[in-house]
Formats: structure tokens, sequence, C-alpha cells
């Protein structure tokens, strides 16, 4: 039997009816099932002591909070008051000592070795030295740390006032470039020392060997300028001048003591 629209109209409407019924009970029993169950969290949570926001009551007294505040802040004025009064003390002990650290930061920034000279003071006078150009022999005094040899033949660590003197006396100058990290010119280093140290007993004269730091931590200003000045590109370089010339130039090789010797002798 066929259904007419009215019939149809009803069966919808019942339908709908039925489905918004079943919506309502589904929200109400979800919502019933929320508030119990924050009911039973906040039980647990009074059980336990973890209150999330406990009362006024309970918070830390503002008086005892106020008092420990100026504690903390009397501590603080007392420690920095002791430390002012340190550094006051520490001043004048430095104040005190002032010269001698005075004149070993103008002697780096000049380039100038201040570590303790194994062979003893250059020249006479030691220090004294810089006044004078020649010594009561006839020799050139310098005034640098001497690494090797004597007086009369050093083995110097660079530094401009005693290049420049050399240069002056037309010494012959082997200058040897030296890089700390560099194991080659660490392995070499004794052997030419022992090269001037030999030269020297055998009385040679008119020369003057200069250790000049390249490419690293001790390189002065002077002695990258003198790098460039002669075009050295690697640590362990030699350079030998003579009457202001250069007469031999080795790269990155290591000489042995008999190597230095013989090519210190030829350019004298």
């Amino acid at each position: 039997m066929a259904m007419t629209f009215q019939d149809m109209r009803k069966h919808i409407m019942s339908q709908a009816g039925n489905a918004a019924v079943i919506i309502l009970v589904v929200v109400a029993g979800i919502a019933v099932g929320v508030f119990l169950f924050s009911r039973y969290d906040a039980t647990s949570r009074s059980v336990e002591g973890d209150v999330p926001f406990p009362d006024i009551a309970e918070e830390a007294d503002l008086d005892s909070m106020r008092e420990r505040l100026e504690e903390i802040r009397d501590e603080r004025e007392a420690r920095e008051t002791d430390e002012e009064a340190g550094v006051a003390a520490n001043t004048e002990d430095e104040a005190a000592a002032g010269g001698d650290d005075e004149e070993e930061s103008h002697a780096d920034e000049r380039g100038e070795d201040t570590t303790e000279d194994p062979y003893g003071p250059t020249g006479p006078g030691g220090g004294d030295a810089e006044e004078s150009q020649e010594d009561e022999s006839g020799h050139v005094a310098y005034s640098g740390t001497r690494l090797a040899g004597t007086a009369e033949l050093p083995m110097l660590r660079f530094n401009q006032a005693d290049y420049d003197r050399a240069v002056a006396a037309n010494e012959t100058i082997v200058l040897m470039f030296h890089a700390n990290w560099c194991p080659l010119c660490q392995a070499e280093e004794p052997d030419a020392r022992a090269a001037f140290d030999q030269l020297a007993a055998e009385g040679v004269d008119g020369v003057v060997g200069f250790r000049v730091h390249f490419d690293d931590e001790d390189e002065t200003p002077e002695e990258k300028a003198l790098a460039e000045q002669y075009n050295v590109q690697f640590q362990s370089s030699k350079i030998i001048v003579s009457n202001g010339s250069t007469v031999s130039q080795a790269s990155y090789q290591r000489w042995s003591i008999a190597q230095y010797k013989s090519a210190i002798q030829a350019a004298i």
C-alpha cells in the first residue's frame, strides 16, 4: 500500500524525535561522567595534600619575608664592602711593585724577551748595554736574550733594537724563522745553538744570529714585517745576510750543526 505524503512526514518526525532523545541522553551521560570524575580528582588531591591553590592563610608570613630580604641585602652589602677593601689593598701592593711590571710590559711591547737568559746577560752590564753601541772590546753590545754563543758571536731572541744595531755595524746576520708549534723548528733549534757555541769556541767573530718567531703566538709586529721583507713563506726558513745582501737562503729545511757552520763561515 503506497504511503501518503502525510504518513511519510509523520514517520520522519517520529524518527527525528527519537534521534533527539538519544542525543540528549548521551550528552547528559557525558556531563554526569565529567562531574563525577572532577569530584573524585579533587577528593584524591585533597587526601594526598597536593592542593594546587592553597588558601591565603597558608602562604608565608609577609613580615618574615621582609625580614629575610633585609638580611640578604645586609649580607650583600657587607660582602661588597669586603671586596672593595681587598681590591684597594691589591692596588696598593701593585703600585708598590709596579715599576718592575711596567718595565716588563714595555719590554714585551718592544718585542724583547723578558725570560731569564740561561747564558747570562749579553754585553757589559746586561740591560744597560742598550745605552752603548759597542762594549769595551769594540764589539757591538746587544741587549736581548742570548740563546747561544758569546757576546762576540751571539744567537739572540729577535728584537728590533738589536737587529738595527747589527745592520748598522755591518755584521753578518743569520735569521732563523721559528714557530713554536712546528716540530721541525723545535728539533732544529738545538743544532743551531750548538753551531753558534762551536763557532764562538773556534774564535769566529762578526756574526749575530736571530731566532725570529713566525706565524705563532709569540710573533711581534716587527718580526712579521721582517718576514714580509724577505718574503718568508714557511717556518724553519733560514736567511743569511752579509754586507746588506742575501748570500744564503733555505725554506722549510732542517740544517744540521755542520750545515749551519758551513753556511755561516761561507758568508763571512
